[in-house]
């Protein structure tokens, strides 16, 4: 496995933590010719929730992921997002100046209650 990106949350209403939430992320991830899949583990509070596949065809849009009730009543609604990269690579891999190993860039992220709408 590659590397790793962390986030911390804090949810502020004390209401929220008392039911199912419903994680929503906006971003895109690194692909090149030569390393066209990247494959994203979604982890809460150590525990693993769901892995998120990223190709040319879908490297863009909307990816969800449900956070159980009680993984955010355990945690008083503090989440620690950990986003696992199985592929993560430095743009110098492929003929770049930039060393940095990227994983994903993040554009917009949403914590909202599961209500049958969403």
């Amino acid at each position: 496995m590659g590397k790793t990106a962390v986030l911390n949350l804090a949810l502020n209403h004390t209401s929220s933590i008392n039911q199912d939430l419903k994680l929503f992320i906006v971003g895109q991830t690194c692909l090149t010719t030569l390393h066209p899949k990247q494959e994203v583990d979604v982890w809460v509070n150590h525990q693993y929730l769901t892995t998120w596949v990223y190709t040319p065809e879908k490297n863009d849009g909307v990816r969800t992921v449900i956070l159980p009730k009680a993984l955010v009543e355990t945690s008083h609604g503090n989440l620690t997002i950990k986003f696992s990269f199985h592929q993560a690579i430095s743009p110098a891999e492929v003929g770049y100046s930039d060393k940095r190993n990227l994983g994903m860039l993040l554009r917009f992220i949403e914590v909202v209650p599961v209500t049958p709408a969403h």
